[in-house]
């Protein structure tokens, strides 16, 4: 499988390198990074990487079509929440590794109603996160794809 980690220089996409580098202990899986910059951390500890544009340019959606075609990716991992909103349109070509783009707005609302006590309670699904990747939804436990409640403070 080709996983594409986007955003490579930040925290969390080097943990999720770090993460399948650990689960995949037979080596059947690559993992190819992209970011905005050659000095990116993520870019070293993957096996392959991409310089592309910042995700405000008109051209970045371009540039990861390319690369998912270019690498065969099977999957997209997005990191980074200034270009998440990006790959929604990229469903067509490929697996993308995340939420729906409303659940992805409602938690990026810096006007969100909080409840009482100062948390928007979003429900979401892990399953729901999990089933259009037939390899990690044969991985994961049902006790992680059963509903879970998620608190998210508001600002």
């Amino acid at each position: 499988m080709n996983i594409l980690v986007t955003s490579a220089g930040g925290p969390a996409a080097i943990g999720v390198i770090k993460s399948l580098r650990q689960f995949d202990t037979e080596k059947k899986h690559k993992i190819i990074a992209t970011d905005i910059t050659d000095l990116s951390v993520g870019l070293h500890l993957a096996d392959d990487g991409y310089i592309v544009p910042k995700a405000n340019k008109d051209y970045f959606t371009q540039a990861i079509a390319k690369i998912v075609k270019e690498a065969e990716i099977d999957v997209i991992l997005p990191t980074g929440n200034l270009e998440i909103d990006q790959f929604q349109e990229l469903s067509h070509m490929t697996n993308i590794f995340m939420s729906d783009s409303k659940t992805i707005k409602l938690c990026n609302d810096r006007d969100c109603k909080p409840s009482p006590l100062g948390f928007l309670i979003l429900e979401y699904s892990l399953k729901h996160l999990f089933k259009s990747v037939p390899y990690f939804s044969s991985k994961v436990s049902s006790t992680l794809q059963s509903s879970r409640l998620a608190f998210i403070p508001c600002p």
